[in-house]
């Protein structure tokens, strides 16, 4: 991830292609977990696949065509297979579709974060801000963690971590812009740690319901211990864009 940093546009480009393509192979072996949905192994990478290759057009109004008809055709799809197909399908088809969607279009926005005018240290700062919600919501919720945040979906996680990775994130993403020297001030630093809180533990608590919706513990087993790429940047691809958006929003 450092190495593409590094490299610019072109390096990060060339990690999301891998990455969706990885990421959309977990998600269709997701769909087949109980044996099923032979359809959705060709969908669903393909749509990654799509995803990663208009991330030069999100600066004008023809990514939003894209990922409107994208999202159109995935949505009649996933309706398609969850009303002709058996039932023990039905369960996941349509979540896998939206997964997909959802997934795609939030990882897209990293090519045309790095593309912007200090565009290294703008995804530095959402690398480095989601690690630390990560960081402060972990430690937090060991220590004093007790009243559960959705503990049908994901028992571990509590409030009080999620308290944890708010004051973590906003004490993060105000010291990064303070040391990469970032056009931020404190009160839009702090408005940015929440909004990237939010996205990251909404991101976390879907790619854990659809895991209990398919029946599995990991998304894959690329990484030992950890689970598969998707398990990485559930946190991380809707936090890229929260900050592409801030950006735009702010006007810098």
């Amino acid at each position: 991830m450092v190495l593409a940093v590094l490299a610019g546009v072109y390096g990060v480009s060339a990690l999301v292609l891998v990455v969706a393509v990885v990421a959309g192979h977990e998600l269709a072996l997701m769909a087949q977990a109980n044996h099923t949905g032979q359809r959705v192994r060709y969908i669903v990478p393909v749509v990654f696949i799509v995803m990663a290759g208009i991330v030069r057009a999100i600066d004008s109004g023809q990514f939003f065509v894209a990922v409107g008809a994208l999202g159109v055709a995935m949505g009649v799809t996933g309706i398609f297979n969850a009303a002709s197909i058996r039932t023990d399908y039905r369960r996941i088809a349509l979540p896998v579709a939206i997964a997909a969607v959802y997934f795609g279009i939030t990882l897209a926005h990293a090519a045309p974060l790095i593309d912007l005018e200090s565009g290294r240290r703008w995804l530095l700062l959402a690398i480095l801000g989601t690690f630390a919600v990560d960081t402060g919501a972990y430690f937090t919720g060991r220590a004093i963690g007790r009243h559960k945040l959705a503990p049908s979906i994901s028992p571990k996680k509590t409030w009080e971590g999620v308290a944890g990775g708010v004051v973590a994130s906003i004490g993060a993403v105000i010291a990064l812009a303070a040391i990469m020297d970032l056009p931020l001030s404190v009160l839009q630093a702090g408005c940015i740690g929440v909004a990237i809180t939010v996205s990251g533990v909404t991101g976390d608590l879907f790619e854990s319901w659809l895991k209990r919706r398919a029946g599995v513990k990991d998304s894959g087993r690329l990484i030992p211990g950890h689970g598969g790429i998707l398990d990485r940047i559930d946190s991380l691809a809707p936090n890229i864009a929260v900050v592409y958006w801030a950006i735009q929003i702010v006007g810098m």
